[in-house]
């Protein structure tokens, strides 16, 4: 089965969704359950982004994997599949931070006296959560990226 098939890249995407939903959520009500304001992180669409993103970034990332998977042997794939899952988690936490920070800054444009200070300081406060979520991501993505190059090497072989 190629990897290119897009009823793959969907289920890796779905899979990846889950995954970066359920963590985000369980990171979120550990850290920040006692907090009484709404905070950005605690928003609805917080995990929503997180996970959309974050599935998208690991399916493409293991799409990327796909042709190499032909050379190698089935250990290196499972292995290759949890660095790629921490790859993909590299890039989905700055593209969360930004495009959550330009969310709150537009949305809030009639309250703000200088939306690129805002910007600035809404980039830094995410970018500083999101470093910290994603050093607590990494085993959790080294597991879910080594089942599913797992799963790759077990749809190879069929």
């Amino acid at each position: 089965m190629q990897m290119s098939t897009p009823i793959l890249f969907a289920g890796l995407w779905v899979y990846g969704f889950f995954v970066y939903f359920l963590f985000f959520k369980l990171f979120v009500w550990f850290a920040y359950s006692g907090t009484s304001p709404q905070l950005p992180v605690t928003h609805p669409l917080a995990g929503a982004g997180m996970a959309v993103l974050g599935g998208l970034y690991f399916a493409l990332a293991l799409n990327w994997l796909g042709p190499r998977r032909t050379s190698n042997s089935g250990s290196s794939v499972v292995v290759s599949g949890g660095c790629v899952a921490v790859l993909a988690a590299f890039f989905t936490f700055p593209t969360v931070a930004v495009l959550w920070s330009l969310f709150f800054v537009l949305s809030r444009r009639s309250e703000s006296p200088s939306p690129f200070y805002e910007f600035l300081l809404m980039l830094t406060s995410l970018g500083t959560m999101f470093s910290v979520w994603f050093v607590y991501s990494v085993p959790v993505n080294l597991a879910f990226g080594t089942l599913a190059g797992k799963l790759l090497t077990r749809l190879d072989a069929r």
